[in-house]
């Protein structure tokens, strides 16, 4: 059965139910992205964790943040402290999309890498936090 006919467009009733349960989908998956984007604001300084060397002041528009108080750097709340990477003699400290590592260099290549001899501190930062074991760098 035709719902519309025209000489150069023709549309079935089904195709058009199709379409309209499409629209609908999308349009959830649309407000859910959108609604899920903005982080939590946090109102009260005591929800409100910082790094050292940052205290947590409110700001009107968007509630506490962190304020760097050697730097200017603004960081949000309760962020996650990750271990520090200890090597002994390495020329930089790697961290990719496969976790950190220790690394040496020569003219701009990357001779060798290995784990950071800290792993009780990493293994138990892990456990604690399991989505962080490889970061999304």
């Amino acid at each position: 059965m035709k719902w519309f006919s025209d000489r150069n467009f023709t549309i079935s009733l089904g195709k058009k139910i199709r379409m309209k349960i499409y629209l609908i989908y999308f349009t959830f998956v649309a407000a859910g992205t959108f609604v899920t984007s903005f982080p939590i604001r946090i109102t009260n300084k005591e929800d409100c964790r910082c790094l050292d060397n940052y205290e947590a002041r409110n700001d009107p528009k968007s509630g506490y943040k962190c304020y760097g108080l050697v730097s200017k750097v603004i960081s949000n709340c309760n962020t996650i402290r990750r271990p520090k990477c200890l090597c002994t003699d390495p020329t930089g400290v790697l961290t990719d999309a496969t976790g950190t590592w220790c690394t040496e260099y020569r003219s701009g290549r990357e001779i060798r890498r290995w784990s950071c001899e800290n792993r009780n501190d990493w293994e138990a930062f892990f456990t604690q936090y399991p989505d962080e074991r490889f970061p999304r760098v």
